[in-house]
């Protein structure tokens, strides 16, 4: 009973599908918002917050009615008890009976992780689901449709999941689901939709949105963006929600309060480590090449290069982060010939050993000059092949086709659409070709690496040391350092 609140005030959380309500004494609903309080990394670059007009905080409690995203109940919950206060007594919707979709699913030999998540999802009835690529997150997330029997609207972002997730479900549970993508919208006791044609019904079609007992998000580390908020709130009955990803590390603290939000706490299922001493993936290695320091640009040139008046004006440069980083990257990395050179011999050693290599890069510019190096320095018994977002699916599918059956060694080269929902086990070795940090882009695309063959127990592969100054504002520098700390994070072997 702590700070004096006693039985007869208790805290209560009003539990419901898209918001909840905190009811109790003022000295609580303060605790809560404090707990639901987070400074926004990017105030420092306003002028509100420079100015003292603004603390740079962004609050999740909103007033009058001390409401919040109810995935966020658990937060709240453990903050308070954290602080001293009694634990809140939490008021859920009422259970209703749950009717199994159908038997079970088909052609499936259950692994005890993915039984154990879908217990704990069910029983939690809202849950973010991080599992690696090849953990098993769809079948998992099927299951708990399965189990659930409510309607349920499966939401994606990327033509080839509108395309593949379907088939799933036909394949499993022997259900033709709905879609809802570009032109077409078909219905079903599951319905799969594309985030961007959804937000385009709001706010006209709440009655399509309310029809729906259950919400998945595929991909679930988008959910903090303004489109994925708007459709998860606008599903007014889904008091069933799953996110899946295979991280949910955005390393951005307002959009994980969001996610956490529309769909709850984040449950680790399975480690990208666990999967492979499971014999499920491949084991990873990292191998870390460097170019000279002297071929990236230090912080010095690239400001003088972005703002050649900034000692008129020094303040400007705390607004220009994203031109001084564009020009750090396009000198360190797209246009760093000793770079290319390298990230193209590591790929043609590779490939003239027979085996089939993945370069993966964050920028169209930068994979055109690694492909047209790569094809030059070439055996002529290897093959070459180059892929990007705008190639369309049926360019897409021949390319990953030809690759796949390439004899003599391949090199494809490919940008981020890679990273999502493309699966090929032909891929013996790989390249991270880009410099971000974002984990979230470093372990999709390390999954489409490892995935296991008998013949293939362990993968390379490669990333670079990058930078300049190795200093506070040496952005590439960072980023590596970053991935460098992900990698021994996730108990990657590192050479």
């Amino acid at each position: 009973e702590g700070r004096g609140i006693g039985k007869t005030d208790r805290t209560t959380i009003v539990v419901g599908p898209v918001w909840a309500r905190i009811d109790g004494p003022a000295s609580v609903v303060a605790a809560a918002s404090d707990v639901l309080t987070v400074f926004n990394p990017a105030a420092e670059h306003t002028h509100a917050f420079r100015s003292g007009r603004w603390d740079g905080t962004e609050k999740f409690l909103k007033k009058p009615k001390n409401e919040f995203l109810a995935g966020l109940t658990w937060k709240v919950s453990w903050g308070l008890v954290a602080r001293g206060f009694e634990k809140p007594k939490i008021t859920w919707p009422p259970a209703a009976d749950l009717e199994p979709l159908a038997p079970g699913l088909a052609g499936l030999e259950w692994r005890e992780y993915q039984l154990a998540a879908v217990e704990k999802a069910v029983r939690a009835r809202r849950m973010c689901l991080q599992c690696p690529t090849r953990g098993g997150k769809t079948e998992i997330a099927m299951e708990f449709i399965r189990r659930v029997g409510r309607k349920t609207l499966w939401l994606t972002h990327t033509k080839q999941r509108l395309e593949q997730t379907p088939e799933r479900f036909r394949t499993r549970l022997g259900i033709d689901p709905g879609i809802v993508g570009g032109p077409r919208r078909t219905d079903g006791i599951v319905v799969v939709g594309m985030v961007q044609t959804l937000s385009r019904l709001l706010p006209e079609s709440k009655e399509f949105f309310h029809q729906f007992g259950c919400l998945v998000i595929d991909e679930a580390h988008h959910a903090g963006a303004d489109t994925w908020q708007a459709v998860a709130q606008a599903c007014s009955s889904a008091d069933y929600r799953l996110g899946l990803s295979g991280t949910m590390e955005t390393g951005d603290p307002i959009a994980n309060l969001k996610i956490e939000g529309a769909l709850g706490p984040t449950h680790t299922v399975a480690t990208t480590m666990d999967l492979a001493h499971l014999g499920f993936l491949a084991r990873p290695r990292v191998v870390l090449l460097s170019a000279p320091w002297t071929t990236y640009p230090s912080y010095a040139e690239v400001r003088e290069v972005v703002c050649p008046s900034w000692r008129e004006n020094p303040r400007r440069l705390s607004t220009l982060g994203t031109s001084l980083y564009r020009e750090a990257y396009d000198r360190g990395v797209v246009f760093n010939t000793a770079r290319n050179t390298a990230a193209a011999g590591a790929a043609v050693r590779h490939a003239s050993a027979g085996e089939r290599f993945l370069v993966l890069c964050d920028r169209v510019r930068h994979a055109t000059i690694l492909a047209k190096l790569i094809e030059d320095l070439l055996p002529k018994r290897c093959r070459a092949f180059f892929l990007d977002g705008e190639a369309g699916r049926d360019e897409r599918a021949s390319t990953l086709a030809a690759f796949k059956k390439a004899r003599g060694g391949a090199v494809l080269v490919a940008t981020p659409f890679f990273r999502e929902g493309v699966d090929a086990p032909e891929i013996d070795a790989g390249l991270l070709a880009g410099a971000g940090e974002s984990s979230v882009s470093v372990l999709q695309a390390l999954g489409r690496m490892l995935t296991v063959r008998p013949d293939k127990k362990e993968v390379l592969i490669y990333d670079f040391l990058d930078g300049h100054d190795r200093g506070k504002k040496d952005y590439l520098a960072n980023h590596s350092r970053e991935r460098l700390a992900l990698y021994r994070k996730h108990g990657f072997e590192i050479t």
